[in-house]
């Protein structure tokens, strides 16, 4: 399409006859404006059909109805005890006030 459209901008200055090549390159525009419509449609297409598909688990996953029910394939490490809240430890590092915090909310849910 770039070579087409330097030839017909060669042949204007030229004054040549350049019809063909202008109605050649108006249906080569057009087919790549259909064509990039047919991609838009697609690729909607295709986004709508993969929400509806969802996560896929393998065969030899377990299954629960609930919580209680979930089995724990493996563990890394001894699960930490005695952690502190997330609150504690901001005050800790200094990144929170949370004394100032309740006077400007006038509460504790700021």
């Amino acid at each position: 399409l770039g070579r087409m459209q330097k030839e017909i901008g060669r042949r204007k200055k030229a004054s040549v006859e350049c019809e063909a090549e202008l109605r050649e390159k108006r249906a080569l525009d057009e087919g790549i404006a259909a064509a990039e419509e047919g991609l838009r449609a697609a690729t909607a297409t295709r986004a709508e059909r993969m929400e509806a598909i969802g996560n896929l688990l393998a065969p030899e996953v377990p299954t629960a109805r609930g919580e209680t029910g979930n089995v724990v394939l493996r563990a890394s490490g001894a699960p930490r005890r005695g952690g502190r809240p997330h609150f504690e430890v901001l005050q800790m590092l200094g990144a929170c006030d949370v004394e100032r915090g309740t006077k400007v909310a006038g509460r504790r849910g700021y």
